[in-house]
């Protein structure tokens, strides 16, 4: 149920832009250090493979400076379902300079 659940698209777009500075201003400590290896964005099952969710993707992308690497875990499985949406994903994620990840854990923990 999405009872509950704020979304980015819920907020004004002058707190989302503010929660964005925040965030930049409160990594960047570690970016000048040079401890800042990636910045993994983990997307829930509810995350699927759309146009839309593409399109959010670029935005988080342009919101980052180009020497912060960005990483993507999808966890709806419609990103790689098929050989082709596997194909067009590892494609778009290339494209993005979008870094893909997949955990190997135990299920049900």
């Amino acid at each position: 149920s999405d009872a509950g659940r704020i979304g980015s698209q819920d907020l004004p777009d002058e707190v989302f832009d503010e929660l964005w500075r925040l965030y930049l201003e409160g990594i960047e400590p570690i970016a000048r250090s040079g401890k800042l290896g990636v910045l993994l964005f983990q997307f829930p099952k509810w995350f699927p493979r759309s146009r839309t969710n593409m399109d959010y993707l670029v935005r988080l992308r342009s919101r980052l400076p180009r020497e912060y690497p960005m990483a993507v875990e999808f966890r709806n499985r419609s990103w790689m379902e098929s050989d082709r949406h596997t194909r067009d994903t590892l494609r778009f994620l290339r494209q993005e300079e979008l870094i893909h990840v997949v955990v190997d854990e135990p299920q049900g923990y």
